[in-house]
């Protein structure tokens, strides 16, 4: 298996979307537009207040270094401030003092206001959440280890798709290896196992069979 990341499709859909029923300029239209300006909004507020670029994959540019573009899109630090007064609560096990709660609604409040501002287009701009998961590839994982493999595999394009690319020729009826560590040109043979230890198997390709028989071969010489 592996771990995989992909764009939600929900930018495409609401931009899409808003266009078409913007232009119908029906009532329907109108009714359905207004209701996805609402769930839009409350995406937006959810996203300031409580969403942080590693749990949304989605990482802002830090802006000029006088700040500037940080004042122009007016998101300011509402929600890194909200989130910071419940944290401090919880650190220590007490309720919200009367002083944070009050600051914290505060905070909710501008937060809301400012969301309320903006128009359609600025709320259809940010993108939606990143979704994270797992891809479960049975006949990749059915392939043995080797630590001279002669296939790798990327994952293209991020389109959870795994694609298998030869790193050696490969003729008829041989089998194939991938490597369970990665690609390890430079790690000798004790590197190697300790890093397959949580497979729980002792590597005997033939990459660690030739390291081994050299490894011995000097100690014996050492012996002499």
């Amino acid at each position: 298996h592996g771990n995989v990341k992909v764009d939600s499709p929900l930018t495409a859909f609401f931009a899409g979307r808003c266009r078409a029923l913007q232009a119908a300029d029906d009532e329907a239209a109108k009714a359905e537009l207004a209701l996805l300006e609402r769930v839009l909004r409350a995406k937006e507020f959810v996203m300031r207040c409580v969403c942080t670029e590693e749990m949304t994959g989605i990482y802002e540019d830090s802006g000029s270094e006088d700040g500037s573009d940080d004042e122009d899109r007016g998101d300011g630090d509402e929600g890194d401030e909200v989130e910071a007064h419940a944290n401090e609560a919880e650190a220590d096990g007490s309720p919200m003092s009367e002083d944070d709660a009050e600051a914290a609604s505060e905070l909710l409040a501008q937060v809301a206001r400012e969301v309320e501002q903006l128009s359609l287009e600025d709320l259809l701009a940010p993108a939606w959440l990143v979704l994270y998961g797992v891809g479960f590839f049975p006949s990749v994982a059915r392939l043995n280890h080797s630590c001279a493999p002669n296939i790798g595999y990327d994952y293209l394009g991020n389109n959870a798709r795994l694609a298998l690319r030869t790193l050696a020729p490969v003729v008829a009826g041989e089998e194939l290896h991938m490597s369970y560590i990665g690609e390890t040109p430079d790690a000798d043979v004790k590197v190697r196992r300790k890093k397959l230890g949580e497979y729980g198997f002792l590597c005997d390709c033939e990459r660690c069979l030739r390291e081994d028989s050299a490894a011995t071969r000097k100690n014996e010489r050492r012996l002499k």
